[in-house]
């Protein structure tokens, strides 16, 4: 037999149970220190030196500088950076859009208006039955999805009245998106003191306050680099008047670009009632629409309720 020949016989030598168990012991004690090393890493980075810049940001700042004075390896090491960043943005982000069977007739070509942003003012009137409000309180949950930056906040005159019928809705239509979206179910965190939801991946708010305590909408602060970009008058005919709603949009509207206002209302037979008057003044920004039960598939009301209504 040829020297060395032995070596190829397998199993030549079988590791006792002993020599196993040694091996594992040794691997595992060796993952658990890296992990531990990462752990602390990962910390240590994240923390703020004298400067107030985090160590993270230091190490960046050295890549660049590297970069800048002619080093290929961290201008590499900075390329490979922003791929994974934005291949890992890319992977997170899952467009949302409300399915066409949760939207009324009356409500398609709005709903490509708003997409198209071509108002920023929706007055959406109508009677019972009409599904104004199902429709803005998913398509809130839509812009917010698509808009990481953005909040929204629903308001109605009263306080008491907020957790029994926008916040209940906007609960509706969060398990409503979460059958064609899952992700949504969990991501929203629902709290009832203080009123609030908020989006778990993104730190977005959802705020729910009422008028009649201006106060706690005047003091709003919307996390870092965010801003109220949404807002709902639920029935907007119960506020006191326009004054009343242009002092909140004024509180309201900063800090971005983009901005869209939901007022959602039964139509009073007054032709002097102030949204009556309100809607008929022209404004570019403006898009007011009518809508009832007959716009609304049968079978979402019940034929009692069409039966009623007639």
């Amino acid at each position: 037999m040829a020297k060395g020949h032995e070596n190829l016989i397998p199993q030549a030598h079988v590791l006792t149970l002993e020599e196993q168990s040694a091996g594992g012991k040794a691997s595992g004690e060796a993952r658990r220190k890296k992990a531990t090393m990462l752990s602390v890493l990962e910390k240590t980075l994240d923390e703020t030196n004298n400067k107030g810049l985090t160590y993270r940001e230091l190490v960046t700042l050295g890549l660049i500088k590297g970069a800048m004075n002619g080093s290929s390896k961290n201008y590499e090491l900075i390329t490979n950076m922003m791929e994974q960043k934005e291949k890992k943005e890319d992977e997170q982000q899952v467009f949302v859009t409300i399915p066409a069977k949760d939207i009324a007739s009356s409500f398609c070509d709005i709903n490509r208006s708003i997409d198209d942003r071509e108002y920023r003012e929706y007055y959406l009137e109508g009677g019972r039955g009409s599904t104004k409000s199902s429709f803005v309180s998913e398509k809130i949950i839509e812009i917010l999805e698509n808009n990481p930056k953005m909040c929204a906040l629903a308001t109605r005159q009263v306080k008491d009245t907020l957790k029994d019928s926008v916040y209940a809705q906007i609960e509706w239509a969060l398990d409503q998106l979460s059958e064609t979206y899952p992700h949504i179910k969990t991501d929203y965190k629902l709290t009832k003191s203080p009123l609030e939801m908020t989006k778990i991946s993104t730190g977005q708010k959802i705020y729910f306050r009422g008028a009649d305590d201006y106060g706690k909408i005047k003091s709003l602060k919307p996390p870092k680099d965010m801003y109220i970009g949404v807002t709902w008058y639920e029935e907007a005919d119960q506020f006191k008047g326009m004054n009343e709603i242009r002092k909140i949009n004024q509180s309201l509207i900063r800090g971005g670009e983009d901005f869209i206002q939901f007022y959602t209302y039964n139509t009073p037979p007054s032709s002097q009632h102030f949204i009556n008057v309100e809607k008929l003044i022209p404004k570019p920004s403006r898009l007011v629409n009518l809508s009832d039960y007959r716009q609304v598939t049968k079978k979402w009301l019940g034929q009692a309720f069409i039966d009623e209504a007639e």
